[in-house]
């Protein structure tokens, strides 16, 4: 993106009251994206690369993830999905996928953790692959950057799980599709936990 339209998209969210997006990252994101699109550099995605999650991905499949994310398929997911697996957990509370498994094991999901370089993870087992879980997940939750996400989608595939939720800044359009095409409803480039607030609060509540 050239700088002048980073100065514009930026001045429009300002001017149509989404402050809240602008403070929550946005604006440092302006920042150094501006003086990186003025060097002719690609930018990194700072929150993202903290999480692990890689590139901004949200910027390159605008177009994609506009054909994604009906709020009705959101809805089905939040309320079927009894068990989630949280793909590449982390043990540490600061780091996101930690505090979003804890708030939605809060709000009543079971939490199953993956990643094989732990063994336990909020008081449930923690398994090395989705393959490895010996009993039936609803939803794939995500953590991982888009680069592992063909391998994902295949275990998705594999268990038998319905749905596949990609966390903010995970996008694989052709993973995506091969989903899609083997029946699994997906969601990306969203959070779980923010989509639930949302719902929980359309519904009044769980």
């Amino acid at each position: 993106m050239q700088p002048y339209r980073m100065v514009k998209d930026l001045r429009t969210r300002v001017e149509t009251g989404d402050v809240d997006r602008v403070l929550n990252g946005d604006l440092d994101m302006f920042i150094r994206g501006f003086f990186a699109a003025a060097a002719g550099r690609e930018l990194s995605c700072g929150p993202c690369r903290g999480f692990g999650l890689g590139r901004h991905a949200h910027i390159a499949n605008r177009n994609l993830e506009a054909t994604l994310n009906e709020p009705e398929v959101i809805d089905e997911m939040l309320e079927k999905t009894k068990v989630i697996a949280v793909v590449g957990i982390s043990d540490k509370p600061e780091r996101a996928s930690h505090g979003v498994a804890a708030q939605m094991q809060r709000r009543g999901y079971r939490i199953v953790p993956v990643n094989p370089m732990l063994t336990s993870v909020l008081g449930e087992d923690c398994y090395p692959t989705l393959s490895e879980i010996p009993f039936p997940v609803d939803l794939v939750d995500v953590f991982r950057a888009s680069e592992f996400v063909p391998k994902i989608v295949e275990e998705t595939i594999a268990i038998g799980a319905r749905y596949l939720w990609l966390q903010e800044g995970v996008m694989h359009p052709e993973a995506i599709a091969h989903a899609e095409a083997n029946g699994i409803k997906v969601v990306a480039n969203r959070c779980i936990f923010k989509e639930h607030l949302r719902w929980s609060a359309e519904k009044g509540g769980r």
